[in-house]
């Protein structure tokens, strides 16, 4: 039975404390054995015993604002010192596979792993980004020393990344998994925009919780003559006292005098939620937002503030409203929009709850924690190793079985992911395109969306995507992805779909064939595959140049299906979202501009068990413009995938001597391809002939390219100006 320990700061009930415990969850389901290390006795600790664990209460220090003082640090270093050593000799008493450090506030705790020689990961719930850069930078740099880190939305991993940039290719984002609890939720009440209306808001009683922000935006209504009153949740850390007396102040004010109710702590939260009209969340900072999507999963129209982690959570528009942290008077109109307008009220809350269930579940949750804890702790090696060894000959095909997938019978949602930047014109006739193969059979029209993953820092697809989904008879969804690279848009969209989807792939510049979705999710139904990898072929928009043409610079295999591939492009592409969380593979942002994201990906399916079965009956086309199919154009794309091709091999290949050949290898075949390339030239220029001279610049560019990346030198396939 794999052990797992964890160290968590408090034992309260709030966001943290409830995450760790759906960590557990997934834990003991999973069949790990638990032991949970905290501070000091709580609420949280029966709660911990009940889900399976077992909980002891051991001393040691917990950064807090307070501590962030000449005389605080020193005091925290002098107990740090003890506490480490402690923790190490737990740490070894235990002999836990890995180690779980919830939060970044008990840094002492990754010391004593790496005393210890346990493999550690960090789970960061905080995005702090009040404090100056020294600051930050101090309390993210212990982190250094975690095996893996998982950052619980994109905000709180750009926060870390902003100052310690080398954490950004061990950090992995797992939004938060939130239980839908209670009974199957209602629509909001109907009511008419004269009747009494509750407006709701839960959290800690923080400044950075914006609750003086609730309080002002229903005075700011009530002074518009409606009758509006404002149900608090929440209570306070210890030292904030002062916060809640100025609350408490200000709720007694004329204005505000009796439309105001401080309940305190309630639990479970729905039993606020589920009494309101409008549910607000104008949080100054917030990582990621439990209390947000409770309020989705309750079916309620939420305004949430337009900052760091409730970004992620709320789709404006569509699953609620945003207003910029700390103005009053946007959150006042945008309850009175949802107070005066039912009909769209019930229409967001519908779409939200509809979303939380897909994005924030606690089954996806689980499968994406226990993917980090399994490939940190390395529980999955032996069965990994033996199964690549015969995935690295990348020869043979599997069996096609109506019946070897029992997962198809889940009927599993599908989201095809369109990557797009600055091509707008393009979506429109795309988006036209894509409808029949998805309404035109009966088996996927009613479990398939289309996802636009926009990666225009300025989000210029927006408005095209919502004319096109306005009109369109299937759903359209628009995401943005302001980080940069192709490699962050297939990340996110992954991120986007349901725990145990399927993904498929599809260029802004690819058109599907006749025949396309249809076979791909078929393959992986009598296959039960990683990912399936479909037909790619080239549709140019003028006649292809003779040189090219000689070449064959466009055209890629043509593989049978059920063929078993070792790595394949993700142009046509069907990804089954739980089996490579369960292999621990994802995409990596970090790859940015270089390309080869594709290669990466797939490459590390094979490599840690998985399979990429080709599907020869789907077919995307590859639109090749002129501007493509150009000598220079094509030169500078057989040189990039050359020196990726270096970095990939790195990337599989473990110790500084046998890395250290591979690059040797690629130097000195780079060479010899460059050679061979020269000689062909020579022959090419005597001969005349057009395909000796496409072979010979095949080889002058690929040879260049391998010894590039034997040396280190990236090349930036995708590099914008």
């Amino acid at each position: 039975m794999p052990r797992l320990m964890i160290a968590h700061p408090s034992a309260d009930q709030y966001g943290s404390d409830l995450q760790l415990l759906e960590t557990v969850v997934a834990a003991r389901a999973a069949g790990w054995s638990v032991l949970v290390v905290v501070p000091e006795d709580g609420p949280l600790v029966p709660m911990l015993a009940k889900a399976g664990a077992h909980v002891v209460v051991q001393r040691f220090p917990v950064l807090r604002r307070s501590t962030m003082s000449a005389r605080g640090l020193v005091g925290y270093a002098l107990s740090g010192l003890r506490a480490i050593v402690a923790g190490a000799r737990s740490l070894r008493r235990a002999k836990p596979d890995v180690l779980l450090v919830n939060t970044v506030v008990v840094p002492t705790w990754l010391v004593s792993a790496r005393l210890a020689r346990v493999p550690v990961v960090s789970h960061v719930h905080e995005a702090e980004e009040s404090s100056g850069r020294t600051a930050r930078r101090l309390l993210a740099s212990p982190l250094l020393l975690a095996t893996q880190v998982i950052a619980n939305s994109r905000a709180t991993a750009r926060t870390l990344t902003d100052v310690v940039p080398s954490l950004g290719r061990r950090t992995t984002v797992v939004h938060n998994g939130v239980p839908d609890r209670g009974p199957e939720p209602t629509d909001p009440r109907i009511r008419r925009p004269q009747d009494p209306a509750v407006v709701a808001i839960v959290g800690r009683l923080s400044p950075h919780k914006g609750i003086d922000v609730a309080l002002e935006a229903v005075a700011h209504l009530r002074r518009e003559g409606r009758d509006v009153r404002l149900e608090v949740a929440g209570s306070a850390f210890r030292g904030y006292e002062w916060y809640v007396a100025e609350l408490e102040q200000r709720a007694d004010e004329p204005d505000l005098r009796g439309a105001v109710t401080f309940h305190g702590y309630v639990d479970p939260a729905r039993k606020v939620i589920d009494k309101a009209d409008v549910v607000v969340a104008p949080s100054w900072r917030e990582s990621f937002g439990n209390a947000a999507v409770e309020t989705l999963l309750a079916c309620r129209p939420l305004v949430a503030a337009a900052t760091q982690g409730l970004v992620e959570v709320v789709d404006d528009g569509r699953t609620g409203l945003l207003v910029a942290a700390g103005d009053a008077p946007g959150f006042a109109r945008a309850v009175a929009k949802l107070l005066d307008d039912p009909e769209q009220a019930t229409r967001m809350a519908r779409a939200g709850r509809a979303d939380a269930l897909d994005r924030f579940s606690t089954r996806r949750y689980a499968a994406q924690m226990l993917a980090v804890l399994g490939t940190a702790s390395g529980r999955n090696t032996t069965q990994r190793r033996g199964r690549a060894a015969g995935a690295r000959q990348a020869v043979g095909t599997v069996e096609l079985s109506e019946h070897a997938n029992p997962r198809a019978a889940d009927r599993p949602r599908v989201h095809v992911a369109v990557p797009t930047f600055r091509r707008n014109e393009l979506l429109e006739p795309l988006l036209g395109m894509l409808a029949p193969h998805v309404l035109g059979s009966p088996s996927l029209a009613d479990r398939t969306e289309i996802l636009i993953i926009d990666n225009d820092p300025d989000g210029g697809a927006r408005d095209v995507v919502a004319a096109v989904a306005a009109e369109a008879d299937l759903p359209v969804r628009y995401v943005h992805e302001p980080r940069p690279g192709i490699a962050a848009v297939r990340a996110r969209a992954v991120e986007e779909a349901s725990a145990d989807g399927l993904v498929v792939f599809i260029d802004d510049d690819g058109l599907p064939g006749e025949s396309w979705l249809g076979p791909l999710v078929e393959t992986w139904e009598r296959t039960g595959a990683e990912a399936v990898a479909g037909r790619i072929v080239p549709g140019f928009v003028d006649e292809p140049s003779a040189w090219s043409a000689a070449g064959r610079f466009f055209e890629r295999s043509n593989l049978p299906t059920g063929t078993l591939r070792r790595s394949a492009p993700s142009g046509n592409l069907l990804v089954d979202v739980a089996g490579v969380a369960a292999l621990g593979v994802a995409f990596d942002p970090e790859v940015g501009m270089r390309g080869g994201e594709d290669t990466l990906f797939t490459r590390g399916i094979t490599e840690a068990g998985g399979r990429v079965v080709a599907c020869g009956e789907s077919v995307v086309v590859d639109l090749v413009p002129p501007e493509r199919d150009d000598r220079r154009w094509v030169v500078s794309r057989v040189y990039g995938h050359a020196n990726r091709s270096v970095d990939v091999e790195l990337a599989f290949t473990q110790g500084v001597v046998a890395r250290a050949r591979v690059r040797t290898a690629s130097v000195v075949r780079g060479v010899v391809v460059a050679a061979r390339g020269a000689a062909r030239w020579v022959a090419a220029q005597a001969t005349r002939n057009l395909a000796t001279d496409a072979s010979a610049w095949r080889d002058l560019a690929r040879g260049p390219g391998l010894v590039a990346g034997g040396l280190g030198l990236q090349h930036e396939a995708y590099r914008r100006s």
